[in-house]
């Protein structure tokens, strides 16, 4: 027995699904009825169900009803309930008709000189005749339903009335994959000892549920002429659950760079034509302004130079330009710096920023 636990838990059953395998072999059950409901597809509520239904006796064909790993535990109860109601009756009808059949069997010992063979058969005659003319009634809410892909099919929810009698037996359709789209045809079946009635369901199963599409980000502030828009980079994915991964499909409306609040609308469409949406609130705003260098210009006092005693060196008097672009590594602040401490051994001088045929600064020019 240890054996076959071990081969049960390889499965990848967790310890309340194993705890279900090991109630329902301490009650009885061989390996042969464990197999059915030992399965990782059903959670330990689901194995519960099947394995009180075995315990009651209940045979495979009875339970198929609810054998569907994608119908809840309360379904499943709902459904041994029923079947465990429905074999009380039967039992009940059953000894109820045995205790009738005992009292007539010793009626008819007791007259079986007097009547014979004609009573006997007289007898057995009404009885079916009673059995094949006995009033049976199944009706359904419809002879069409439509259900979503993936969705329950709980098959006692489209009955609408059927008669509940001694020996009238009810037999549900067996359950369906709901995950493949297109129609189904079930039969509802309503019997006794000698005839049956059936009904016959279409389920017509659908793609209803329109792909999720999920952004990474709802809100996007980005610079006019700086910026551009790309839609798909705040674009994660957009997944529906018949068609998988559509995000190729995925279509966004483009921006006005104008208009400084907006709104992208995101939609995808699957292959049944559901539509879904999402929206990014987008923002522009204007470039920050560059910042205008100044410039600097030093004149040199009048008298020719002033005074140079006390081991002061006058500044030079030569006239030229030097040069400090930010190609060389310079920029606003330390070129600005570098030209006035060049100019600064000048007596006169002037730093003045250089502006491209962009219109955007290159560096400063030293003049003196």
């Amino acid at each position: 027995m240890d054996d076959y636990l071990e081969k049960i838990r390889k499965r990848g059953l967790n310890s309340f699904q194993m705890h279900e395998v090991e109630e329902g072999l301490k009650n009885g059950l061989d390996t042969e009825q464990i197999d059915i409901f030992a399965r990782s597809e059903y959670d330990h509520m689901q194995m519960q169900e099947i394995r009180l239904a075995l315990e009651h006796g209940f045979t495979l064909k009875q339970i198929s009803v609810f054998l569907d790993p994608s119908i809840n535990y309360e379904a499943m109860n709902h459904a041994r309930i029923k079947l465990q109601n429905e074999n009380v009756i039967e039992e009940k009808a059953r000894a109820k008709l045995h205790a009738m059949q005992l009292k007539n069997l010793f009626v008819v010992i007791l007259i079986l000189f007097l009547i014979g063979v004609a009573v006997v058969g007289g007898y057995f005659g009404r009885k079916y005749w009673l059995i094949f003319n006995q009033p049976m009634e199944l009706k359904l809410k419809s002879t069409h339903i439509d259900l979503g892909y993936g969705d329950a099919f709980n098959p006692i929810d489209y009955i609408d009335e059927y008669t509940k009698s001694d020996g009238v037996q009810l037999v549900l359709p067996n359950a369906i994959d709901t995950k493949h789209i297109g129609q189904v045809k079930v039969i509802y079946t309503l019997k006794n000892q000698l005839k049956s009635i059936s009904k016959e369901l279409i389920v017509n199963i659908q793609d209803k549920n329109a792909p999720v599409i999920t952004l990474n980000t709802k809100d996007v502030t980005l610079t006019r002429t700086k910026d551009t828009f790309n839609g798909k980079s705040y674009l994660s994915s957009a997944m529906d659950d018949v068609d998988g991964d559509v995000t190729e499909r995925v279509t966004w409306t483009n921006p006005d760079e104008s208009i400084n609040d907006q709104t992208i609308t995101y939609s995808v469409k699957d292959k049944a034509g559901n539509e879904s949406q999402s929206v990014l609130s987008l923002h522009y705003k204007d470039p920050e302004p560059a910042p205008t260098p100044e410039t600097i210009v030093i004149y040199q006092p009048s008298g020719g130079g002033g005074n140079t005693s006390g081991g002061e060196t006058p500044p030079s008097t030569s006239h030229g330009t030097q040069y400090f672009m930010f190609s060389d590594g310079y920029n606003l602040d330390s070129g600005y710096s570098a030209c006035i401490a060049a100019g600064a051994a000048y007596g006169a001088y002037s730093c003045e920023p250089i502006m491209g045929a962009d219109g955007l600064y290159k560096g400063y020019k030293l003049s003196y």
